[in-house]
């Protein structure tokens, strides 16, 4: 039979340890998935300034053909 030391989690001592051995881990893992999150947001949101900008400069374009098959009018 092996001897229980302070630190057992079946302890109260060991329970606590266990515990903030837990917590601390999941805090990190929550840092950890916070980070992540906030570079996926970041990389989002460049690709929709990007694909905004790209459909700003199309609509230009776009607009200009018009404007030139109506011979220069702007109704």
């Amino acid at each position: 039979m092996k001897a229980k030391s302070n630190m057992d989690a079946d302890t109260p001592k060991g329970r606590f340890f266990v515990g903030n051995a837990l917590r601390e881990a999941l805090g990190i893992v929550v840092a950890d998935l916070r980070r992540e999150w906030r570079r996926e947001l970041e990389l989002m949101r460049s690709e929709a300034h990007s694909e905004v900008d790209r459909l700003r400069a199309e609509n230009v374009a776009l607009r200009a053909e018009v404007a030139a098959l109506k011979g220069g009018k702007n109704d």
